[in-house]
């Protein structure tokens, strides 16, 4: 829901470093940019008309910090430009037990975070264990150039199987130069 209780669906980008870039991003069709929780971006995000799913400046994991949460909800959390609070990318596939990221999601609401909490998984089926950590579950996949375009569809259906018809599923579709990675 968007302020005023007006219909939202994310439509959202990463790798928009710039705020320059925002006016751009927004006349492309989107509608939520991956970014930082800093006063500039967030107020260069909001006079651009796109909302941010931001890092409380620390991911949930081992290295969870505390401190640099509390800072930047306390900072923050009010921000409207503040669409949700980016707990940990790809837990699954980065190994952090999902009691850990449990404790990370714990820790921001009693930190007073109002703003939901998201995280991102490579592997649909392991919404199981991670799914109703957050308020909303992504899920993204690199099925090209090695797997069947079909095999991203396959785990956003594991993912919808594992959390029921009510919570928030968003689809990450990646597509970018593979020789970035080698």
């Amino acid at each position: 829901q968007a302020a005023g209780g007006e219909p939202f669906y994310p439509v959202g980008i990463y790798g928009v470093n710039s705020s320059n870039d925002f006016a751009m991003v927004r006349d492309a069709g989107f509608n939520v940019v991956v970014g930082r929780a800093e006063q500039g971006y967030l107020d260069a995000a909001q006079a651009a008309g796109l909302k941010v799913l931001a890092s409380p400046q620390t991911a949930a994991g081992p290295n969870f910090d505390q401190e640099a949460a509390g800072r930047a909800v306390k900072s923050f959390d009010a921000q409207p430009a503040l669409w949700a609070w980016y707990l940990v990318d790809e837990p699954d596939f980065q190994e952090v037990p999902p009691e850990q990221v449990r404790d990370a999601q714990d820790m921001l609401k009693t930190l007073g975070a109002k703003k939901p909490t998201a995280l991102v998984l490579y592997q649909g089926y392991e919404a199981r264990d991670y799914g109703n950590i957050t308020d909303i579950l992504m899920v993204d996949r690199y099925p090209v150039p090695w797997l069947p375009l079909a095999n991203f569809g396959q785990h956003v259906g594991y993912a919808r199987l594992a959390l029921g018809r009510d919570k928030p599923l968003l689809a990450v579709l990646q597509a970018f130069d593979w020789n970035s990675c080698p």
